[in-house]
């Protein structure tokens, strides 16, 4: 509880790191891969610094984020995320949301897009420490000023 408590003030306090925006709305929360935990993420890159997978960090779609890899790779440490009626929370990114596709899917078909299609106007979010599937919440963001926020979100005051 007082790990929510502090993610929660930081949300709303802010800190150093420059303007920041808060964006509210709904998500569908997966739970991760945890033996991706320790990992190179999908945001690691040869010419950049490695991104690992924590266990309190977060996969995306960069596409929820009308972005690429690459253009968000500067921020994905700058973005913290909390699910207030669920008591939980993520801070940074550090993977692009991968792997088996859904059941009912083709079982070559694009993860992503399955999901986006399964879960429409939800920001899709997969977290490798989360002990079980959270369904679909209610997200709190906090995210540099540079970044819009993504699919399912809106902006809201600080």
């Amino acid at each position: 509880m007082l790990g929510f408590v502090c993610l929660a003030l930081i949300l709303i306090a802010g800190d150093a790191e420059g303007a920041k925006r808060l964006c509210s709305g709904s998500a569908r929360v997966l739970r991760g891969n945890p033996t991706l935990i320790g990992q190179n993420g999908a945001f690691s890159a040869p010419y950049a610094r490695n991104v690992y997978v924590t266990h309190g960090s977060a996969a995306i779609i960069p596409s929820q984020w009308a972005s690429t890899r690459a253009s968000l790779r500067p921020f994905v440490s700058q973005i913290s995320g909390a699910f207030p009626l669920i008591n939980a929370g993520f801070e940074g990114v550090s993977d692009i949301i991968g792997g088996a596709p859904p059941a009912g899917f083709r079982p070559n078909s694009n993860v992503q897009a399955d999901l986006m299609m399964l879960y429409p106007g939800h920001l899709i979010l997969e977290l490798p420490g989360a002990p079980h599937d959270y369904g679909i919440t209610t997200v709190v963001l906090r995210i540099p000023a540079t970044l819009s926020c993504p699919v399912g979100t809106t902006e809201i005051a600080p």
